[in-house]
């Protein structure tokens, strides 16, 4: 699709520039074609002029005259070809390229287009999936108790649960990607916002039987509270999840210069420096398999994440070894 765009871009530039080309070459034409035969009338006249006798002037030397004007308008029409014809060939290959590069950014955002769609789609068909089979199954059997009955219902509802989180997360991505989601600035107090965090994701570290150590100071930034807080329950939302069962997590806020620098650090089993780069990428998922550790997500809160710090003129890294945990650090401009 996008080479034959390509072919006529390319053809569209060639056919602007023969037409410019065209024009010019006609008044060049011209221009020089009447210079030219201004410049004959001149000796003509001249000779007329200042020669007495008109019939001494030889016929040949007129013919001579005339021939030497009727040459300089042919070689100026051959120039003129020869330059529109370099001109044609050089604007072809200039004009692919340029076409090329035209088109680049649209065939990466469509190509990246295609794969949110098929990650979406593959995403949604894991919970859809889980849902149409265990009520196909309960439908099949004659008699249910009440027992099976409610654990089939809660096992929906987690599936619906997922659906909903993955609906939200691509909805605010979506949302800060095209910076439709209106950031709310305001002085806030760091600490109380990972507090604010902290205690939101506190039940999912006590089923876990993780503890989560905090040390945060009182550090004001310019930023969106709802956003900051979000970012924040993400980052520990995933240390908790792939931390094990007795580990530990911890989270620190402190100001360096002028940033403001927030860090989450867990015990889990670490990310290898091939995920590394791809941490962030929209729909990536560290494979954990050797940790033995069941992680449920989208990959969809980290680029969250990222998105977000980016709107606030910030950064984020994370520094990694299998085995030995994972720090995610956030730099924000400090008050």
């Amino acid at each position: 699709m996008f080479k034959s765009a390509r072919i006529k871009i390319t053809a569209w530039y060639l056919l602007a520039i023969l037409v410019i080309s065209f024009i010019f070459s006609i008044a060049i034409y011209r221009t020089v074609a009447s210079d030219l035969t201004a410049r004959y009338v001149n000796i003509e006249n001249y000779i007329k002029s200042n020669v007495r006798d008109m019939e001494k002037i030889p016929p040949v030397l007129k013919n001579i005259l005339q021939n030497d004007l009727r040459t300089a308008k042919q070689r100026v029409v051959i120039m003129l070809l020869l330059a529109n014809g370099a001109i044609i060939i050089i604007s072809a290959f200039v004009g692919y390229f340029l076409a090329g590069r035209t088109l680049r950014p649209i065939e990466e955002m469509v190509e990246e287009q295609n794969r949110f769609i098929a990650d979406a789609s593959h995403e949604l068909r894991t919970p859809l999936s889980a849902l149409k089979t265990s009520t196909e199954v309960a439908l099949r059997e004659k008699k249910i108790s009440g027992a099976e009955a409610r654990n089939i219902l809660e096992e929906n509802l987690e599936d619906i649960g997922s659906l909903e989180l993955l609906s939200e997360r691509l909805l605010h991505l979506s949302q800060y990607q095209k910076g439709e989601k209106v950031l709310a600035y305001e002085r806030i107090n760091l600490g109380k916002s990972i507090n604010v965090s902290y205690k939101k994701i506190l039940p999912l570290a006590r089923k876990k039987n993780i503890e989560i150590n905090i040390e945060v100071q009182d550090n004001y930034i310019e930023a969106d509270r709802v956003s900051i807080e979000e970012i924040i329950l993400i980052l520990l939302d995933n240390a908790v999840k792939y931390t094990p069962d007795g580990g530990t997590v911890s989270v620190s806020s402190q100001i360096d210069g002028r940033n403001a620098i927030i860090k989450v650090i867990d015990s889990g089993p670490g990310i290898g420096p091939r995920d590394i780069p791809r941490i962030f990428d929209r729909f990536y998922r560290v494979d954990h398999s050797r940790s033995k550790i069941k992680v449920s997500g989208f990959g969809l809160g980290l680029p969250i994440v990222k998105r977000v710090v980016e709107l606030h003129h910030g950064s984020v890294s994370v520094s990694s070894k299998i085995g030995s945990g994972s720090t995610f650090t956030v730099r924000l401009p400090a008050v």
